[in-house]
């Protein structure tokens, strides 16, 4: 009882390693993370986040629903009780704001720089009781299963001797309130992320606004006037021009504020692994659009960007007009006489794509289908 108690009460306040631009040291067998430059193409950079210390963020405004996965994370007290309550791991009761501030709507539009980032307290805490298990054993002089068993629990969720289950914990300086803010960091979820890198902003207006796009009618579907003005019919491969790239507020997506030469603005927004690529299907530069209409013709270009297939296409016109399959997979039924033919199936399509070598055959209504998956 003595010894399982010694294990269970363990809460040592240890010193939190800091991790301003510097490698994280350690005694443990763990590689510690390398800190890198700011890789300004990526808003958010996953276990990197050394990456950030330096860099300002903006709090970005969230649609409700997504509010509790980014912002139950936020603790905002002294020094000493960040360390203590650090030491125990994730808060029961998180501090979201401080007790002055409650509302969400508070933070948005606010600018943040990174301090320094701290490796989450469960990776000594779990150390630590690794540490006292060897002790109780040896004292007792035979092995403890029970306790053996919670520690090794524990010690899963060690990563890179750094993270714990995903996690670290970054401090922020308040721009507005001069206040140091320390945020419970997931470095496997970036739909929890809810700041926008000034740095990454920066560089994707300067990559973006100027640049011009041919869209496929698909791409351009959700794109909606500004507000108090009205959007007109889309004109299948009118050209539009980049005006500016930011973080809409009311759409909660980062945008392109596009312009074209009928005067007509649209707001489209882009999802976050986009990056202004040129995409088949999606989006080309002008010079790829006019290289295509000298190959097909604009009236099949045309048809291309509008979505439209049909049995004799080419797989690299379905792809231009359908952009690059989710699945595909092998039929051995319905094949049509033919044998073995490979099948396209997209998750926003209803219908199936049937290929023999390079040809579309048919298309099929997907409940019609019975297929045989391959790697």
């Amino acid at each position: 009882m003595r010894a399982f108690a010694l294990i269970l009460c363990v809460f040592f306040v240890l010193p939190i390693e800091k991790a301003n631009g510097q490698a994280v040291k350690s005694t443990h067998r763990d590689k510690p993370i390398a800190p890198k430059s700011f890789d300004s193409s990526r808003n958010y950079v996953g276990k990197d986040v050394l990456e950030y210390v330096g860099q300002e963020w903006y709090f970005k405004e969230e649609s409700l629903k997504d509010r509790d996965n980014c912002c139950n994370w936020f603790y905002n007290v002294d020094e000493s009780g960040v360390a203590i309550d650090m030491a125990k791991g994730i808060m029961h009761e998180p501090i979201i704001f401080p007790a002055w501030r409650q509302n969400y709507s508070d933070y948005v539009g606010r600018k943040f720089t990174v301090l320094e980032v701290k490796k989450a307290p469960d990776v000594d805490f779990w150390r630590d009781e690794q540490k006292q298990l060897t002790k109780v054993e040896r004292e007792l002089g035979k092995a403890n299963n029970v306790l053996r068993e919670y520690v090794k629990r524990g010690l899963r969720g060690i990563e890179d001797n750094f993270f714990y289950n995903g996690r670290c914990y970054v401090v922020l300086l308040d721009k507005v309130a001069s206040e140091k803010i320390y945020y419970y960091y997931d470095a496997r979820s970036e739909a929890a992320f809810p700041f926008v890198d000034l740095g990454y902003l920066a560089k994707e207006k300067e990559q973006l606004i100027g640049h011009k796009f041919v869209f496929s009618d698909a791409f351009i579907a959700d794109a909606v006037a500004p507000s108090g003005s009205t959007r007109n019919a889309i004109i299948t491969g009118a050209e539009w021009k980049c005006t500016d790239f930011s973080f809409d507020t009311v759409l909660y997506a980062f945008t392109l504020e596009l312009w074209n030469r009928d005067g007509q603005t649209l707001i489209k927004p882009v999802s976050r692994d986009w990056h202004g690529q040129y995409i088949m299907g999606a989006a080309y530069s002008p010079g790829e659009a006019d290289s295509l209409k000298s190959i097909y013709g604009a009236p099949v270009f045309d048809a291309l960007l509008h979505g439209s297939v049909r049995p004799g296409m080419t797989r690299t016109m379905c792809q231009l007009a359908l952009g690059k399959p989710q699945k595909r997979t092998i039929a051995t039924k319905n094949a049509g006489g033919r044998g073995k033919v490979e099948v396209w199936s997209y998750a926003a399509r209803d219908s199936m794509y049937y290929f023999s070598h390079d040809t579309l055959l048919r298309t099929l209504p997907r409940a019609t289908i019975k297929q045989k998956g391959v790697k």
